[in-house]
Formats: structure tokens, C-alpha cells, sequence
């Protein structure tokens, strides 16, 4: 018997980059619902992934902050015990202007988590080796975040950490008193550093690994199987088998978005700078198609009114 579960989480997550807060959108009114303050540790909150209940998780360029916000009231903690949940809101006048009340991420019930992930006592021994580093505001740190089919997060990382990969595990006890970093929290489990894993692909098959850009991830996408895929601004993307801790690259132009399509393609947005807004590797055949104009026939560029300088956006 098969059944199936609907779950209806019509958010849009954006990270407002240079504000340091973090905006809820709802996509079928299309506005703003929730507006929500990052600590003064998470510069620069950039990639975002979303769970299966529709709950945001947030990497921060800067500090190497991880920031977690419940998807509604029902998934939020009501830390200091005063029966009701004390959360950013956006209220909206009658000329349809709006007023954002933001909160302190400690006095927010819906900002679940906030900090520098901690390794797990129970964690591999290589993840026990390789505790992820605490950075000062400025370095640039996570760049990957993605969610697991278990709920777990894989979290990439450039410069100073480039070709480390984490695998974080959320774990929280309503049956214990709230404390911040320590329950709730987000503790290391597991680690991978990809260009040393075995080089061979999907089939078996020897394949080759840039090593020379050490495996700067500038996104993360996991597919169906739980393997990750890596962009790059280094003119490769990767992918990792993370169970059987093996790794490929495989050339392209400059990338930067990511995602993985039904069958398991994996969608990229261009870097280069070129005519292509886009690109399409399909692991199948290794192969790399590139996007550049509408399915009119119309180039991308001249429909859309973008300057010559949206190019590499």
C-alpha cells in the first residue's frame, strides 16, 4: 500500500545578505510575512536550505554562524517559559506600507538555533579530527547548505575551509530546559575532506578530481540518492558519494546556483559572464548543456532588459 503525505509549506526564504536578517515570504499572497534578526557572529547570511516541514536553514559567509527558524508557531520553543511565542512579525498598514518588528535572536521563540556547530560526542573520528574551525568576522566560511532526506545538513565551505564538507545533525529535548547552543542545537556528526576521498564515479569507473582549487564550494545541492553535488566559481562541479566516501569533478564554465531537477540532473546558474544564463549536467551521459535564450528562440538577455552587467549575476 502506498499513501502519500501533502504538507503545505508555501515559503520563500530570503537572505538579506547585507541587513543580517533573514525574510519569510508567503508565495501565494507574495508578500513578506516575517522579517528576523541575525547574531552579530553570522555576517553576510547568504545560502539557504529549507526541511521537509518547511523550517529554513542558514549559512553565514562571515563567522561561520549557522541560523535555524522554525517555519510557524507550532515548530517554535517558547524559551522563557511565558506561555506564549515572542516572534518577529510584519505588520501591514491601511495605505499598505508595513511595519517590521524584529526581535533579538535570543528573544525570538521562532529562531531556533544560532551559532558555530559543535562536534558531536558520539561523532566519527574523522569529524573529531576536523572540529569545524571558529572564524572572525570577515573570513569567509560556509558557502554549501543543504538538507538530507533525514533532516540532516551538509555544510560546505570556501577559502579558508575549502574542500572540508560537514555533516550536522539538529537534535533538541522538549524535555529539558531550553539553553541556547546546547539544546537546541547543531552538533558535527560526521566529516569528509573531498579531494583525499577515492576517485571513482557512480559506475565504478576511475575519473579525475581538480585538486587544484582544493574544492571551493560556492553551493550545495544533494539528489535523490544522497550523494552531494559542489558548484564552483573554479570552472568544475563535483559530486561526493558521501556513504562510499568517493568523489568526481567534471568540467564546466564558472558556476554559482544549484539545484537537482526529478531526475537528477543538476541545474546550474552561470558565472562566466557569458551569453548563458544557465547550464544543465546530466550525470547519465557526463554531459553539460548550456542555456541561453527563451524557448522562443530569444536570447535571454534582450527579453529580459538586463544590462550587460547582470551577466554574471
Amino acid at each position: 500500500d502506498l499513501t502519500v503525505s501533502v504538507i503545505d509549506v508555501p515559503y520563500i526564504w530570503v537572505a538579506n545578505s547585507s541587513d543580517n536578517t533573514i525574510s519569510k515570504h508567503h508565495s501565494v499572497s507574495r508578500i513578506e510575512i516575517a522579517r528576523y534578526k541575525v547574531d552579530p557572529g553570522c555576517g553576510n547570511p547568504s545560502r539557504t536550505a529549507v526541511n521537509d516541514v518547511g523550517g529554513v536553514w542558514v549559512a553565514c559567509r562571515e563567522g561561520n554562524h549557522i541560523v535555524h527558524i522554525a517555519p510557524n508557531d507550532a515548530f517554535c520553543i517558547d524559551k522563557n517559559n511565558n506561555g506564549i511565542i515572542d516572534t518577529a512579525t510584519v505588520v501591514y498598514n491601511e495605505d499598505g506600507s508595513k511595519t517590521v518588528n524584529l526581535l533579538e535572536p535570543d528573544d525570538d521563540d521562532c529562531i531556533l538555533y544560532h551559532g558555530v556547530p559543535q562536534t558531536a560526542d558520539d561523532a566519527t573520528s574523522d569529524a573529531q579530527n576536523n572540529p569545524v574551525p571558529p572564524l572572525s568576522s570577515g573570513e569567509v566560511g560556509f558557502r554549501g547548505v543543504a538538507v538530507r532526506a533525514d533532516n540532516t545538513i551538509q555544510l560546505g565551505a570556501h577559502d579558508y575551509m575549502a574542500g572540508h564538507t560537514w555533516l550536522g545533525e539538529y537534535r533538541y529535548d522538549p524535555e529539558q530546559p531550553y539553553q541556547q547552543d546546547v539544546n537546541p542545537g547543531l552538533f558535527i556528526i560526521d566529516h569528509w575532506y573531498i579531494p583525499g576521498l577515492e576517485h571513482t564515479d557512480w559506475n565504478g569507473e576511475p575519473c579525475s578530481f581538480d585538486g587544484g582549487y582544493t574544492a571551493r564550494a560556492y553551493g550545495y545541492a544533494v539528489n535523490q540518492s544522497g550523494d552531494l553535488w559542489v558548484s564552483s566559481l573554479d570552472s568544475w562541479i563535483s559530486w561526493v558519494d558521501l556513504d562510499n566516501r568517493r568523489s568526481c569533478s567534471f568540467s564546466t564554465p564558472s558556476t554559482y546556483g544549484i539545484a537537482i531537477d526529478w531526475a537528477g540532473r543538476v541545474w546550474l546558474g552561470d558565472w562566466s559572464g557569458g551569453s548563458q544564463i544557465g547550464h544543465v549536467f546530466d550525470p547519465s551521459t557526463k554531459s553539460l548543456h548550456s542555456i541561453s535564450q527563451m524557448m522562443d528562440g530569444q536570447s535571454f538577455w534582450n527579453v529580459t532588459n538586463l544590462p550587460s552587467s547582470q551577466y554574471t549575476r
